[in-house]
């Protein structure tokens, strides 16, 4: 008997496996990936709403925000209303390179979808959203 949990947790390393063996060129982690992609959406984010975005914690957004400082992918803006906040904005590097990352995402995507019609694909996304929102559910 296949056990729901258990493949979606192996499926999920994979993916993420797979997608660190094609990040490792440009010297990016899934992590910083995914911080980056949610800046060229909505840049000047603060911290904490990077966190929740990526569904991370607090330490852990701190650790790759850092690094992605360390590679000028990033900068830290303090807020003009509040001097504790920083706000994230991508450099011109990240930008420049995010268009070429997203090419290889998109790749990597396409290869773990192989086989799937479009609808398939909406109808998987939409079961993963219903166990995340049954998972925060029991959270709360």
């Amino acid at each position: 008997m296949r056990l729901v949990g258990y493949e979606i947790y192996t499926t999920a390393r994979k993916v993420s496996k797979y997608l660190t063996e094609h990040m490792k060129e440009y010297d990016l982690t899934v992590g910083q990936w995914t911080v980056i992609r949610i800046l060229l959406n909505e840049d000047m984010i603060c911290q904490r709403e990077l966190a929740s975005r990526c569904e991370k914690d607090q330490n852990n957004i701190r650790a790759i925000l850092d690094k992605l400082e360390s590679k000028n992918l990033i900068v830290r803006v303090e807020d003009v209303k509040d001097r504790r906040v920083f706000k994230i904005a991508l450099t011109q590097k990240a930008k420049e390179l995010s268009t070429e990352v997203e090419m290889v995402y998109k790749d990597v995507i396409k290869g773990i979808t192989k086989g799937m019609t479009e609808d398939e694909i909406e109808i998987l996304l939409k079961l993963l959203d219903k166990v995340k929102t049954n998972i925060e559910l029991k959270d709360e």
